[in-house]
C-alpha cells in the first residue's frame, strides 16, 4: 500500500538521524549529511502529508472497517430459516417449507411450534409485537399472533389472485408485490381479511422490491426489470436477489456477484461496483457509509456506496445464508441452510480520528 511504503520510508529516516545524532554527541560536529536527511524528511513530510491524508480518507475502508463476531443459536428443527425475530422473552424462527417455532428465553418453558403452514414460505412482515404476516405460494397468507400466552397460526383470506413475494407495511396499509405483475396496496380489512385498495398491477413479471414515490410506484422484478409507474426505467442484466434503498437511490444485487446503484432522478444506474465474484443474496445497511453483503455461500463483504470500494477481509457466515435481519440494537439475525442460525455484531476497533493520530505518531508528525 502507499501509505504503507510511505510509513517505511519516515521511519528509515528517522533510524537514520538517530544514528547520526550519536555521531554529533561524539564529534561535537553537525555534519551535512545530517541536515541534508533533516531536510529531506521535512521536504518530504509538507509535500505528502496532505496526499497521504487524503489517500487514507478515501481508503479508511481497507484499515477502518467493521469485524463481524457471530454467536450460534441452537437450532431444534432443519428448514432452511428464512425469517428470524427475538424479543425479551421469545424467539422467532420462520422455515422456508412452513416451519414455525417460538421459543421461550427461559428454558423450563417449553418451544412451540405452529402446524398448517403447509406451502412455501416466500414472504414475511412484522405487523406488531408477536404478530406477523406469512404469505407463501399458491396465495397462502397466514397470520402469525400472541394471545394469552399461547401463539396461533390462523389463515387470512384475500383475493389478490397472485402469490405474495414481498409485504412492506406503509404508512397508509400494506405495499403487495408479486407474481403475475401484482403491485398494490392493501389493508387488512378485518385480522382475518386482506383487501386491495390500490391496484397497480403491471407487466407479468414477478415483483420482489417496491417503493411508492411521489412519480408513482417503484419496482424491481426478479427478472431485474426496474418500473416506475407502468413504465420501464431500467434493466439489471441479470436475476435479482433484492434491493437496498440506499440514501435516496437503490442499490440493487443478484447473480454473478453484480451490484449496482440506481438513481430515480436520473433513471438510470450511475454506478456499478467490483470485486466479487458469485451471488449476492442480502445486503444490510450498518451505518451511512457502509452496506454488509451477503454472498449465497455465507462470504460476507463491505461496500462503501459513496466510495465505490469493496473490502473482502472479513468473517463470513458459516453456512448457505437464507435471511438477514438487523435488530434495534444494531445485531444481526442471519439464518442459513438447514436450520443452522447465527446472531452477529459488527464493530470497529477505534475511530478514524485515534487511528490517524495513533499513526501520525508512529511516523513523527504529532
Amino acid at each position: 500500500m502507499k501509505f504503507n511504503s510511505f510509513v517505511n520510508r519516515q521511519k528509515e529516516g528517522l533510524l537514520k538521524l538517530r544514528l547520526m545524532e550519536t555521531d554529533i554527541h561524539a564529534s561535537g560536529q553537525v555534519s551535512q549529511d545530517f541536515l541534508d536527511t533533516l531536510d529531506d524528511l521535512e521536504r518530504r513530510q509538507k509535500g505528502e502529508e496532505e496526499e497521504i491524508i487524503d489517500f487514507l480518507s478515501r481508503h479508511r475502508a481497507m484499515d477502518m472497517d467493521y469485524r463481524l463476531t457471530y454467536e450460534k443459536i441452537p437450532m431444534p428443527f432443519k428448514d432452511d430459516l428464512v425469517y428470524m425475530d427475538t424479543w425479551s422473552g421469545a424467539d422467532f424462527f420462520v422455515g422456508a417449507h412452513g416451519r414455525i417455532l417460538v421459543r421461550p428465553r427461559d428454558e423450563e418453558e417449553e418451544d412451540q411450534e405452529l402446524e398448517g403452514f403447509d406451502g412455501h414460505v416466500l414472504a414475511v412482515e412484522k405487523m406488531g409485537p408477536k404478530s406477523y404476516l406469512l404469505a407463501g405460494g399458491e396465495g397462502i397468507l397466514k397470520r402469525v399472533f400472541e394471545k394469552n400466552g399461547d401463539y396461533h397460526l390462523e389463515t387470512v383470506d384475500q383475493d389478490l389472485g397472485q402469490d405474495l413475494h414481498y409485504i412492506k407495511r406503509v404508512q397508509e396499509g400494506l405495499l403487495v408485490l408479486g407474481s403475475g405483475g401484482l403491485r398494490g396496496l392493501a389493508r387488512m380489512e378485518t385480522w382475518q381479511k386482506l383487501v386491495l385498495v390500490k391496484d397497480w398491477t403491471w407487466s407479468e413479471e414477478t415483483w420482489i422490491f417496491g417503493q411508492e414515490t411521489d412519480r408513482g410506484i417503484f419496482s424491481v422484478s426478479s427478472g431485474g426489470v426496474l418500473a416506475l409507474g407502468n413504465r420501464q426505467v431500467g434493466d439489471f442484466g441479470q436475476k435479482a436477489h433484492g434491493v437496498l434503498s440506499w440514501q435516496g437511490d437503490f442499490l440493487v444485487y443478484g447473480d454473478q456477484g453484480k451490484i449496482a446503484r440506481f438513481s430515480l432522478d436520473q433513471e438510470d444506474f450511475v454506478q456499478d461496483y467490483e470485486g466479487i465474484q458469485g451471488p449476492i443474496y442480502q445486503a444490510l445497511a450498518l451505518d451511512l457509509d457502509t452496506v454488509l453483503l451477503y454472498q449465497s455461500n455465507g462470504r460476507a463483504y463491505l461496500l462503501h456506496p459513496d466510495q465505490g470500494l469493496v473490502n473482502q477481509d472479513l468473517d463470513g457466515f458459516s453456512s448457505y445464508i437464507s435471511s438477514a435481519r438487523q435488530m434495534e440494537d444494531g445485531s444481526l439475525l442471519l439464518g442459513g441452510w438447514n436450520g443452522f442460525a447465527m446472531k452477529a455484531r459488527a464493530s470497529k476497533p477505534e475511530s478514524f480520528q485515534d487511528y490517524m493520530e495513533r499513526y501520525k505518531e508512529s511516523i513523527g508528525w504529532a
